[in-house]
């Protein structure tokens, strides 16, 4: 299935939060589904160390990288944004063109 995040797709199946490194200083957030919010977490010394935090905090959760891609884009674009679909490795999906 490939994850959007558009609340009337299926948004119902992301998970209620995950870990993420925000996009623009490498910090460590969680994004909350419920609240379409992300909050600082505790900081580690480089952008990649936070990166590797939150593969680990997912990973144990159960949530895939395709799913973060989604929470992402809707908490720092809006929930109600043009959805983007995501592949498994979490870079968004473009269609390729014959």
């Amino acid at each position: 299935m490939i994850y959007s995040n558009t609340k009337n797709n299926v948004i119902q199946d992301l998970p209620q939060f995950c870990f993420a490194t925000d996009p623009e200083n490498g910090d460590l957030i969680k994004i909350e589904k419920s609240d379409g919010i992300y909050l600082m977490c505790v900081q580690f010394k480089t952008r990649n160390l936070n990166q590797i935090k939150a593969d680990k905090l997912n990973d144990q959760l159960g949530v895939t990288k395709r799913q973060v891609a989604a929470m992402l884009h809707g908490a720092l674009s809006g929930w109600d944004s043009k959805p983007k679909t995501y592949t498994v490795s979490g870079k968004e999906f473009k269609k390729l063109k014959i």
